[in-house]
């Protein structure tokens, strides 16, 4: 007897600095705990260039229709490492730049953000991208919470990602300060939720693995009636509906700074210098020159808007000098692009620059 497989569900991770779209510095990969479900129920992931999926084992019908050797026939959760290989995926990748070391990406098949045909596993349903909105802090199963409190005591409660109470305790506050241990040792890790008399205090991901583990982030898909029917990859009689899940990452655009530092040239004036793109768009300010600490004149060109940051380059772009009232001129056609690997904020002016030096 033949063993068949088909795909029970698919994650495709996107990215728009990559030529192919592909986020080829990105991966996927099963938590323990799923690679042990996975086992119990005869499923297997494979990885794939752009992501990941996980195939069941099937028997046809007189119809030829897949029926699931090991059908799920209960509320259960697949949960996926997601990391990069990348050490700056960060500076090239619309998101913030300087994430805190206790937070991650999180994404569900409990979201509702369908675009463009697309099942997407981020939250904001205004854009097709990863955004803020993804980010969750990261926790220990078992950890203490800190409060302050006008009340004498107060409700503590702590709920699943499906609403559900799992945890409940009535807390005393003694002279305005509370404390609360939340112990989530023996439940599943995911997305839960704390309270205080009913008001949520605080989102987390509760994960020992994850604490442990260096992870951009991490992906849960589920079952049950909890989570939209679109995104479901089982029907009622739980046969399968094979699902793809989409996680789109945006490229970063930041402000483009050439410095043209008269190194070898100092009788340059910087009046008689410019940066143009040959047939394109962008366009360069230049702005008033200045002295490196190496003590070099450099003559600093901003262009006039954010830049997409792309793995192919822009072409085009080159110095030019018009010597005034002299014959001589010169060009430097293809200036180098910004590189991914050092891009610097500016906090105060909300922008990200990119810094090219050119010495002539």
């Amino acid at each position: 007897m033949d063993i068949r497989f088909d795909t029970l569900f698919e994650i495709e991770l996107a990215h728009t600095y990559y030529t192919s779209k592909v986020s080829e510095d990105s991966t996927i990969e099963p938590t323990p705990g799923t690679r042990r479900l996975m086992q119990d129920y005869g499923l297997l992931f494979r990885e794939t260039s752009g992501g990941g999926l996980v195939l069941y084992e099937y028997y046809p019908d007189v119809t030829d229709h897949p029926h699931p050797v090991h059908p799920v026939e209960e509320e259960l959760q697949f949960s996926f490492f997601l990391r990069s290989s990348s050490t700056v995926l960060l500076n090239y990748t619309d998101l913030d730049i300087d994430r805190p070391s206790d937070q991650i990406l999180y994404f569900s098949n409990l979201q509702s953000n369908q675009q463009d045909g697309r099942l997407l596993l981020s939250a904001d349903t205004s854009d097709e991208y990863v955004s803020s909105q993804d980010d969750l802090l990261l926790r220990p199963p078992l950890f203490n919470y800190s409060f302050q409190s006008v009340q004498t005591s107060v409700d503590m409660e702590v709920k699943d990602v499906f609403g559900n109470v799992v945890q409940h305790s009535r807390i005393l506050v003694v002279d305005g300060e509370g404390s609360f241990t939340v112990d989530l040792r023996k439940r599943t890790p995911g997305k839960y939720s704390l309270a205080i008399d009913g008001s949520t205090v605080m989102e987390f991901y509760a994960s020992d693995s994850l604490v442990r583990r260096s992870a951009l982030g991490v992906i849960d898909i589920l079952t049950g009636s909890g989570v939209p029917a679109a995104y479901r990859f089982l029907d009622t009689n739980f046969d399968v509906v094979p699902r793809t899940y989409h996680i789109r990452f945006n490229r970063r655009e930041t402000w483009w700074k050439y410095y043209v530092v008269l190194k070898y040239r100092p009788d340059i004036q910087p009046d008689d210098l410019s940066i143009k793109q040959t047939g394109g768009a962008l366009h360069f300010t230049r702005q008033s020159a200045t002295t490196l600490p190496d003590g070099f004149t450099a003559v600093p060109f901003l262009s006039t808007a954010p830049i997409p940051l792309e793995e192919e380059p822009v072409s085009g772009l080159r110095l030019e000098r018009r010597n005034h009232g002299h014959s001589e001129t010169f060009e430097i056609d293809n200036l180098p692009n910004a590189s991914v690997r050092t891009v610097t904020p500016d906090p105060a002016e909300h922008k990200i620059y990119s810094e090219i030096f050119i010495y002539v």
